[in-house]
């Protein structure tokens, strides 16, 4: 991908810091932070509802382990069902899907555990 302007949420996160810096070559990117207030925080997804579990397992696919779960209060929450913020800020939909995505980034990062 280059040329492109592209949102990422959560850019200072432990997933999404390494995207925006992969992606950072050859396009304009631009963060979004999350907010733990409510109030202050906007709902972010992408044009498909994921939740982290389902993130968890398809990356567990790619590089051949299966994620085990241990929810608790350390735990993170999930994932934010209104797509209405998202939308009014870039004036579309979202043009990679989120596995592709994920994909892409195991690609950039451990490319041995992806065949093209």
């Amino acid at each position: 991908m280059r040329d492109s302007k592209i949102l990422i949420t959560g850019v200072t996160g432990q997933v999404a810091a390494p995207v925006a810096r992969a992606l950072a070559a050859g396009n304009e990117v631009w963060g979004v932070a999350r907010f733990a207030n409510p109030d202050a925080r906007a709902d972010w997804a992408g044009d498909h509802i994921v939740s982290i579990q389902e993130w968890c397992a398809y990356l567990g696919a790619l590089i051949g382990r299966e994620p085990v779960f241990i929810e608790g209060a350390p735990a993170l929450r999930g994932n934010p069902d209104d797509l209405t913020r998202l939308h009014e800020l870039i004036d579309s939909g979202t043009t990679v899907d989120w596995r592709d995505g994920m994909r892409r980034m195991v690609a950039k990062f451990h490319p041995e555990f992806v065949s093209n």
